[in-house]
């Protein structure tokens, strides 16, 4: 990828927050539950025509956005920057404050994503520091 297209993508978080950005966060959450060995996480279809269903929390799909954030970052800069992330759980908290407005309401699968929180009305609240 071009560091023009992952400014593209970048963009208004467009990679979480567009159904067709939605496809890769499902590949990569796929990739996540499988590695770690959460494969009930992932419904495979049962007909050739149906797609994989994955069973995510936001946080799960918030996870994965700000993974594939920092991966645009490290695209758009030309360099990994390493080591330890102070910001990481606060870009985390922004991407799930995001997807609440983007994300469903509901736990019925939609475009390859079931987000089993959906109905919780507070999927995306956060204490106070």
């Amino acid at each position: 990828m071009t560091a023009l297209k992952a400014k593209e993508w970048k963009c208004k978080h467009r990679y979480g927050n567009s159904d067709r950005g939605r496809v890769g966060v499902v590949a990569a959450s796929k990739q996540m539950f499988t590695h770690l060995n959460a494969r009930y996480r992932i419904q495979e279809p049962s007909k050739e025509v149906d797609v994989p269903v994955l069973h995510v929390t936001l946080g799960h799909y918030a996870l994965v956005c700000t993974f594939v954030a920092e991966a645009l970052e490290t695209i758009i800069a030309g360099k990994s920057t390493g080591g330890p992330d102070g910001d990481r759980f606060k870009r985390y908290v922004a991407a799930v404050v995001s997807l609440e407005k983007f994300l469903p309401k509901h736990n019925r699968p939609q475009n390859g994503v079931a987000i089993v929180d959906g109905a919780d009305p507070d999927r995306a609240v956060f204490p106070t520091e």
